[in-house]
């Protein structure tokens, strides 16, 4: 008598799973919004991406054990292992290439196979538990990368991962030849019942079948974003004008420990005028110097950068020469910030280009400020913060991009 427990399609144990794929994520991606914490991000980007690896060698290792780890069945030309590949580098390193493929891939594909997986066996048995971990990861790994890192897909992402589907496709079709396995099940439809079931038996067919459907899922998964761009920004919106404000601070500032300083003279504003008086920005603010209000509030001092200095001379060179690669990437076909509808999402992606350029430029280190306890922190003013490996000097950058029409707007920050 069969002893195994039998899978039942959408039973108790399956819309348990298809609901923590979706709550845990949302909830761990609102939480590192709510707090801006890096740490927190960091943390949770690696549980995902080790809790993927350990599952999938882990899985491999018990099959191995029991004797049933069969080479040609084990290979990873599964959808889903390079979906998995894609989600756990995009959780570790934040590249939007990477993290584009994984969205297509993981909610048009490993999304489908945990609303009808390919499975005989239910809970608790670990082929069902190794299922739904490594698909449901998958799917996990993008909800939080949608939700906790902001990422949206842009019109050239669905073009670029149907590019990336090309090789997958012809990896897997070699594959299935060479080992008669059914890998991306392009030899026949799964076992299981699945929207494949829907498409032609004559294989050619099938698979033109195939590459249609993979286009029309990703392009649902783009309308979204796509509908919403045209609402908040009608067309052209890839013709968004972004100019650089420039530098603020410069070409960054050099902070430098000072000894404490007695009191100033003048007395504080009361505690009930205080609104008011900061509010009254024209009247009031404008007119005090930034250095005279980080020597009062942080007891270091700012030093501004010398034309005359060599070390300051040949470190600007290298930041205009990096800013120059950066317009000239941002404003390319198929940049990251095609279709992007807020500014701060444009700035977003031009601090991580701008901080990766500056790290691959000889002689200088570039990362995000750290706190007083050595932690980075990545919101905030300044941005980046930029050293000298020759001198140890550090310069602070906080690079700023407003969008057409919003220079002299108050509220741009």
């Amino acid at each position: 008598m069969n002893s195994q427990p039998v899978f039942l399609l959408f039973g108790t144990a399956h819309l348990v799973v298809i609901f923590l794929t979706v709550f845990i994520p949302l909830s761990l991606g609102i939480a590192v919004r709510v707090t801006a914490s890096r740490r927190l991000d960091r943390a949770v980007a690696f549980c995902i991406a080790l809790l993927l690896a350990t599952n999938y060698f882990g899985y491999a290792l018990y099959l191995w054990s029991h004797d049933l780890l069969f080479w040609k069945q084990a290979l990873p030309f599964q959808l889903c292992d390079w979906a998995m590949v894609t989600v756990i580098v995009a959780l570790w390193t934040a590249r939007p290439g990477w993290t584009e493929v994984s969205y297509f891939w993981g909610i048009a594909g490993t999304f489908q196979a945990i609303l009808t997986p390919n499975l005989r066996v239910g809970f608790p048995d670990i082929r069902f538990i190794s299922f739904f971990i490594g698909h449901c990861g998958i799917v996990a790994g993008v909800l939080y990368l949608l939700i906790a890192r902001r990422f949206r897909p842009t019109l050239g992402s669905v073009w670029r991962t149907l590019a990336c589907s090309q090789l997958y496709l012809c990896a897997a079709l070699a594959v299935d030849y060479l080992t008669n396995v059914n890998y991306g099940f392009l030899l026949h439809k799964p076992e299981a019942a699945s929207i494949l079931d829907y498409l032609s038996d004559a294989r050619w067919l099938y698979i033109l079948e195939l590459e249609g459907l993979a286009l029309f899922f990703f392009a649902l998964l783009y309308a979204p974003f796509a509908i919403a761009d045209l609402i908040r920004n009608p067309p052209p919106l890839r013709r968004l004008s972004l100019c650089i404000l420039g530098i603020f601070l410069a070409t960054a500032v050099l902070a430098q420990e000072t000894a404490a300083l007695p009191a100033p003279a003048k007395a504080q504003p009361p505690v009930d005028a205080l609104v008011p008086w900061l509010l009254q920005e024209d009247a009031q603010l404008r007119g005090l110097p930034f250095a005279e209000v980080i020597l009062d509030a942080t007891g270091k001092k700012v030093i501004a950068t010398d034309p005359q200095n060599e070390v300051d001379q040949r470190v600007i060179k290298q930041i205009s020469s990096v800013l120059d690669e950066v317009v000239r990437r941002m404003n390319a076909p198929g940049s990251g910030i095609e279709g992007t509808s807020r500014i701060n999402e444009a700035s977003s992606h031009f601090e991580d280009l701008m901080r990766e350029l500056l790290n691959a430029a000889p002689g200088l280190s570039c990362d995000f400020p750290r706190t007083a306890d050595g932690q980075v922190q990545r919101s905030g003013y300044p941005d980046l913060r930029l050293v000298d490996k020759e001198t140890k000097r550090v310069f602070y950058l906080d690079p700023k991009l407003y969008a057409a029409g919003s220079r002299e707007s108050s509220f741009r920050t």
